[in-house]
């Protein structure tokens, strides 16, 4: 049922209200918001002409589950249904940071796409330096974060066409380098958080730029669990060669009334953050009301 241990939930916030600045209280909180929290604050949104205004609510009190934890960071979340997409942590949910692991589901879309690999249960074959480093399919290389079947995947879809289709899906900056190097973990190719959740909202709903069987057999890949009235998606990440590292969890909630994108970014400086990645992701989306409490 589960290769995680808790549960989610989750909303999208931006705010448009003719240029107004509006206080959101317990009492009449968006849909995905924990009613009788503290105030959060609404700003304008900024978006396509053609497109919805969106909502974007600040969650300043809930700042503290990074506090409680030693660390900063930021977590983002995406009602896609209402538009509506809240944050924790403002000025760090635009910054963006090496997307480390996380960037294997683009990888693994744009290997499909390309037909590099045909499909995620063919193995790939590579010349591993390490000894956790073997042949694997593409299935297993996700789940197990493989680094070695994934940099020779990219080495096998080049870096021309590489660089064409993380421009071609957006991917944050869209910066893959000349190099041949693991651009997605030496700082070339840098995400924000506020980025994550749209692209994988895009994911979830089917709306990428490649062919939907393919952004099926991805979604599959990254299946956690399913609970009363939920199914959860996600993957985690880690760009460790910064000081302080950048930790990931990233991924969406598909329910009944929707489905609810996420991405929490947070320092690491120590284990203990390795480790409290997922479990501050879920305090974020049981304190939005994405996932029931356990």
């Amino acid at each position: 049922m589960s290769r995680t241990s808790s549960t989610v939930v989750g909303v999208r916030v931006v705010a448009l209200l003719a240029g107004a600045t509006l206080t959101v209280t317990g009492g009449c909180a968006p849909p995905g918001e924990a009613g009788g929290d503290s105030a959060a604050r609404v700003w304008p949104g900024m978006m396509p002409e053609t497109a919805p205004s969106p909502r974007t609510v600040v969650r300043d009190d809930l700042e503290k589950v990074f506090e409680e934890a030693d660390t900063d960071g930021a977590f983002v979340l995406y009602d896609v249904e209402r538009n509506l997409t809240t944050v924790v942590g403002r000025e760090r949910a635009a910054h963006r940071h090496p997307p480390a692991e996380t960037f294997e589901i683009a990888a693994t879309l744009i290997a499909l796409e390309t037909d590099t690999v045909p499909s995620v249960d063919e193995t790939v074959r590579h010349d591993g330096n390490a000894d956790w480093e073997r042949d694997a399919s593409l299935r297993e290389a996700v789940v197990s974060s493989d680094a070695g079947v994934h940099r020779e995947v990219a080495r096998r879809v080049g870096p021309d066409r590489m660089r064409t289709w993380v421009d071609r899906l957006g991917y944050g900056n869209r910066e893959t380098g000349e190099s041949g190097r693991p651009f997605w973990l030496d700082g070339t190719l840098e995400i924000s958080p506020r980025e994550q959740a749209d692209f994988l909202a895009d994911l979830a709903r089917g709306r990428l730029p490649t062919s939907e069987a393919h952004q099926r057999d991805v979604r599959e890949l990254l299946f956690l669990e399913h609970g009363p009235g939920y199914v959860l998606y996600g993957k985690s990440g880690l760009a460790g060669r910064f000081n302080p590292g950048a930790g990931w969890w990233v991924g969406w909630v598909r329910r009944e009334d929707g489905v609810f994108s996420f991405a929490l970014a947070m320092d690491v400086v120590t284990d203990k953050h390795v480790e409290q990645r997922v479990p501050l992701g879920r305090e974020f989306l049981e304190r939005l009301n994405v996932v029931p409490v356990p």
